[in-house]
């Protein structure tokens, strides 16, 4: 204890000065002795010390709480928001994808990917600031698929739904560092198993887009198990989506070679994959399928790689496929027969059809029904586009049983049956292949006339559009070096564009009598009997059929024409024929081009067409609908021969020679007239006769003749012949002379008439003084 009077500030300094340190902070120095302000002052500084101590707990405390709570907060809000956090913050940028290798149910692939954070991207400002906070604080957020990722993709321009393209399966889970603006890297290796049928479906929808590069929606889809941070429980979050834009450029095979080995076929191409990031390393593998009950060896190899420039190389070999595919599993059909069905189910595009040539093709109506019905049996070559190289010299089809349906503007216009075909040959060329067809016992019946009829005018027309052929193959018969076997039951619909098919009827008719049936003014009717050889290969036989076509020419009805059985000869044979004309020009126009057509038949011009822009038949009244729909322009006329009896072939069928004495200056015309039961009044207004250009001499105007039936000799008429003229003559003196005529005459059969500008190259003249 202080004495009394003594100064205390001594005892504070010097206890203050003793604090060093090592001292503890609330150790206060030994006392000197006993005083109250010494305990009050220790007390006092432990006291402070332990409020710090609480107060630094309580902020830990909180700390961690908060790190929890966000943890917590950060995780229910990535499982509840999952879609949105993932569609509006991250951004994943696929550098490459590799494929490695090959499965019986799928491919190996790696996917070499990185994504970035950017939280501004987030539509809520107080969302962003939180996921920015809680991302801070856990760092990375690890995913892991349940049941895969489903991959669906559409064209984004068109409006088609979009398709599930296949499943894929990582092997690892995903790990992403959600911290803002960081960037991670993301390998994964997986198992892609496709859905063929969709895949094929969506290319197709890609190849419908104009474009050259096309705009896909893609999107990702799964069920993931998700664990934020390190320390939280991980949990289950359904539907996690991720939708992406992406652009495909078309691309085709630019080199593909199919051919026939000792090996089996090898084939080989080549795909330009343009800017794609697809990159495929698969040496040679042997090539599974599935069987009735397992996956078997097909006896195939198969190698694709990426070469130079982007471009996928693929290549391989089939072998004969073994006889496990060929054997029905049970009561169910084969695999092979499986997969035939599944691949003609596509809507594969069918190569280009260059054009059909018939090389034999027997037509018969039957007219006994209500309907129309027809049976033929044909062989045509069809030539086919083939950019490629494909040979298979021994594929052949020996024969199938098929029902076939045509389409039109959702109407069935025609139903076939075939009961009996085959291919024949197959002929490769580099740009082009060409297979004989042969078809027998094939049945066709026209289900809606006036449907058909239109489109049947279209064809003509060059103006249809692509018939809708839906096949059912009930049966077909396949041989190949790989396979030999029996298919049952593919259906196929696949639009058809029909080329013209120039038929090559190359008539040839011999006009054995012209009758007059009547005679008017503006009008007058005849029958023409003969015969008809066709050196064509096509026969039609609709005897049972009266068809009355209408004739016009720029666009003016002039005649008419009725063929009371029609039968069209092939190959070769002769066919009677009789048909019923009638001229009959109504109007000014009309009779114009009446005289213009006659002018060309009676000159011997043997390239005549005519337009019929009308059809109708008789007794069936379904076939006058379909022939009423149908116009055929430019139908080429027979070359006409009469039987006359003359020796040799006129060049004129009307003028058979002409005899000119010079010293006279008369000449003599030898002419048939093939209407048997009527003379001819000929009015000869102008006429010359010229040799190569040059003119010999020429008619007195308004000559009149009296042409009587059959092989008709004029008495001698008048020739004023020009001194050119008498030169020429002179030096093929008692000779003969082709000469050029060109005559405006008038022609009168019985109160009918029509002016006639005839005009003939070749008439054999004789030259006689």
């Amino acid at each position: 204890m202080a004495l009394a009077g003594e100064d205390q500030s001594d005892y504070v300094a010097e206890t203050t000065s003793s604090v060093s340190e090592t001292t503890p902070l609330i150790a206060p120095a030994a006392p000197k002795g006993w005083w109250m302000g010494e305990e009050w002052s220790w007390t006092r500084g432990w006291r402070r010390h332990s409020r710090a101590q609480r107060h630094t707990r309580v902020v830990l405390l909180s700390v961690l709480a908060a790190i929890v709570l966000s943890g917590f907060a950060l995780t229910v809000f990535i499982g509840l928001n999952l879609h949105s956090f993932v569609d509006e913050s991250v951004i994943v940028t696929v550098h490459k994808v590799d494929i490695v290798g090959l499965h019986t149910n799928g491919f190996d692939v790696v996917v070499r990917a990185n994504s970035t954070v950017d939280y501004s991207r987030v539509n809520s400002t107080v969302v962003s600031w939180a996921l920015s906070l809680g991302a801070g604080i856990m760092g990375y957020v690890t995913a892991m698929p349940v049941d895969g990722v489903d991959l669906w993709a559409k064209p984004t321009v068109a409006e088609v739904e979009s398709l599930a393209l296949g499943t894929f399966y990582p092997e690892t889970a995903m790990t992403v560092n959600i911290t803002n603006h960081r960037a991670s890297q993301l390998d994964v290796k997986g198992l892609v198993r496709l859905d063929v049928a969709n895949l094929v479906r969506f290319l197709q929808y890609v190849n419908d887009v104009p474009d050259a590069v096309v705009e896909v929606d893609g999107r990702a889809v799964m069920d993931a198990q998700v664990k934020v941070g390190r320390f939280l429980p991980p949990v289950v979050v359904k539907g996690v989506e991720f939708s992406k834009h992406v652009w495909l450029e078309k691309t085709t095979l630019s080199q593909y070679t199919v051919k026939e080995t000792d090996n089996g076929l090898e084939y080989y191409g080549e795909m330009n994959l343009g800017n794609s990031s697809i990159s495929v390393n698969v040496p040679e593998t042997d090539v599974y399928a599935w069987g009735c009950d397992d996956y078997h060896d097909l006896n195939a190899t198969m190698a694709m790689s990426t070469i130079k420039d982007n471009t996928l190389r693929v290549s391989g070999v089939l072998g004969k496929i073994p006889d496990k595919f060929l054997k029905s599993c049970g009561h169910d059909l084969s695999p092979i027969n499986r997969w035939a069905q599944i691949i003609m189910a596509q809507p594969w595009p069918l190569p280009q059809v260059l054009g059909v040539s018939i090389n034999a093709l027997d037509v018969i109506i039957d007219s006994s029904g209500p309907g129309i019905t027809s049976h033929h049996n044909s062989s045509v070559s069809i030539y086919l586009a083939s950019p490629h190289h494909v040979r298979i010299p021994s594929w052949r089809v020996t024969s199938f049983v098929s029902n076939v349906t045509a389409w039109n503007d959702d109407n069935a216009i025609i139903h076939g049956t075939t009961k009996g075909s085959e291919v024949l040959n197959t002929y490769y060329s580099p740009f082009s292949v060409e297979i004989d067809w042969h078809s027998t016992n094939h049945k066709s019946e026209v289900t809606n006339a006036k449907s058909a009829g239109k489109w049947a005018n279209a064809w003509l027309h060059h103006d249809h559009k692509p018939l809708e052929l839906a096949v059912d193959l009930k049966s077909v018969d396949i041989e190949s070096s790989v396979l030999s076997t029996r298919l049952y039951d593919l259906q196929l619909k696949v639009p058809a564009t029909i080329p013209p098919v120039v038929p090559s009827l190359k008539p040839n008719v011999s006009i054995d009598s012209v009758v007059c049936l009547e005679s008017k003014q503006n009008r007058v009717k005849f029958t023409v009997t003969g015969t008809v050889i066709c050196e064509g290969l096509v026969t039609v036989d609709a005897s049972s059929e009266s068809v009355t076509v209408a004739l016009a020419s720029n666009n003016e009805t002039w005649g008419y024409a009725t063929v009371p059985q029609l039968v069209v000869p092939g190959r070769g044979n002769q066919a009677p024929f009789s048909v019923d004309v009638t001229l009959n020009a109504s109007t000014p126009e009309s009779f114009a081009q009446l005289a213009a057509v006659m002018s060309q038949l009676i000159s011997g011009d043997t390239d005549v067409a005519v337009d019929i822009v009308k059809m109708t038949s008789n007794p069936n009244p379904e076939l006058s609908t379909l022939l009423g729909e149908m116009t055929i322009p430019k139908v080429p006329v027979p070359e006409l021969h009469f039987v006359t009896g003359w020796q040799g072939e006129p060049a004129s069928p009307f003028i058979l020679e002409s005899t000119v004495h010079i010293v006279q200056k008369k000449f003599t015309v030898t002419a048939f007239n093939p209407v048997v039961n009527l003379p001819l009044t000929v009015v000869v207004l102008r006429g010359t006769a010229s040799y190569h250009g040059v003119i010999l001499g020429h008619m007195e105007p308004y000559r009149v003749l009296a042409v009587t039936p059959g092989v008709w000799r004029s008495a001698p008429l008048p020739i004023v012949i020009e001194d050119v003229g008498m030169d020429i003559l002179r030096r093929v003196l008692n000779g003969d002379l082709a000469v050029d005529i060109d005559a405006e005459i008038e022609v009168t059969m019985g109160s009918f008439t029509v002016p006639i500008h005839y005009q003939a190259q070749g008439i054999q003249s004789n030259i006689r003084w």
